[in-house]
């Protein structure tokens, strides 16, 4: 029997949900390069927490692309409501990572509703 689907909009680990993986490579609303981002921070979640911890050094390399624009796909996202970015802070207030938390989006239903208007070429 399959994992039960978390709620618009709900904090779930990613770990071995290749369901959801399938929504987010199906999605339209997201460029490529954020679906190849989401996958590899995927990638690095393990079954007993929901969250990682990569530096965007490693991201960058799991993806084939530089730091700076590991964050700008990082950035993307956020800004869509897939990943929370929180800082966090090793001793003597130093920042030592961010760990990122996986926020579930019905994609479906983003799908499908996108599948509803025309096209300017008329398609």
């Amino acid at each position: 029997m399959g994992k039960e689907k978390p709620r618009d909009g709900q904090l779930f680990n990613p770990w071995h949900r290749f369901d959801i993986a399938k929504e987010v490579r199906a999605s339209p609303a997201l460029t490529m390069a954020a679906k190849v981002t989401w996958e590899a921070l995927m990638d690095r979640t393990r079954a007993d927490r929901g969250y990682c911890f990569p530096s965007y050094r490693k991201i960058a390399e799991d993806i084939g692309t530089s730091p700076r624009t590991a964050m700008r796909h990082v950035k993307e996202l956020v800004e869509k409501g897939l990943i929370l970015a929180k800082r966090y802070f090793a001793g003597e207030g130093r920042q030592s990572s961010n760990r990122f938390y996986f926020i579930y989006r019905d994609f479906l239903v983003m799908k499908s509703a996108l599948r509803g208007t025309k096209s300017v070429t008329g398609g």
